[in-house]
């Protein structure tokens, strides 16, 4: 029974850490583009609206994937606790 309870805690831990991953390198691209609007608003510049609809399809992955991890994490739980 320790040898499931450890492999569900190793399991949580790497796919907390992949979501952490995941949504620093979507963070990073978010705050690159929101610099960018920044700087070509100062500059009294129009910018594309590409960039905005860009924040809003990685906030639509993020949920997504946040989504399918919460969806694995029961699953799993589920499995392991019929065990």
């Amino acid at each position: 029974m320790n040898s499931i309870k450890g492999y569900n805690y190793l399991l949580k831990e790497n796919i907390e850490n992949y979501k952490n991953k995941l949504l620093s390198s979507y963070w990073t691209e978010i705050n690159l583009i929101g610099y960018k609007i920044e700087l070509l608003e100062k500059q009294k510049v129009e910018y594309p609206k590409e960039l905005d609809s860009r924040i809003i399809e990685i906030g639509n992955k993020i949920s997504k994937y946040i989504f399918i991890l919460v969806q694995t994490l029961s699953n799993l739980k589920k499995f392991f606790t019929r065990r």
